[in-house]
């Protein structure tokens, strides 16, 4: 499987990382080189932007693992008519559904409607 594939599988952490490095490039209180890159310079950091996320997942695809945004998939023997718990599908859903069990601790209300943490897609 050639690199761009593998970064294709991996969009979703590809874009994010991507657009956490034009952030750092160009947003006024942190490098804020807009002024100061030309059409040319710009065209430049994209393409060493992308190179900078694509190799990563192609090294990614023969190690294995998908990224930390990317749908996982579930097990087969997973009984879904009750939903799907949040902490069953990745990475990011596993921390998000430790935030909600942390955030309903601190609202009784919210506590009732989130129990475990796992309420939000139902």
């Amino acid at each position: 499987m050639n690199a761009i594939a593998a970064a294709g599988q991996r969009a979703m952490t590809c874009r994010l990382a991507q657009s956490v490095i034009r952030a750092l490039v160009f947003t006024p209180l942190l490098l804020d080189l807009s002024a100061v890159l030309t059409v040319t310079t710009t065209a430049l950091l994209a393409l060493a932007t992308r190179s900078a996320t694509v190799l990563p997942a192609h090294h990614m695809h023969r190690a294995g693992p998908r990224g930390p945004l990317e749908v996982h998939p579930l097990p087969d023997e997973l009984d879904r008519r009750q939903g799907i718990s949040l902490d069953a599908v990745s990475p990011l859903a596993q921390h998000l559904s430790q935030l909600i069990t942390q955030s309903a601790r601190s609202s009784s209300t919210a506590a009732k409607a989130t129990a475990a943490g796992e309420g939000l897609y139902r």
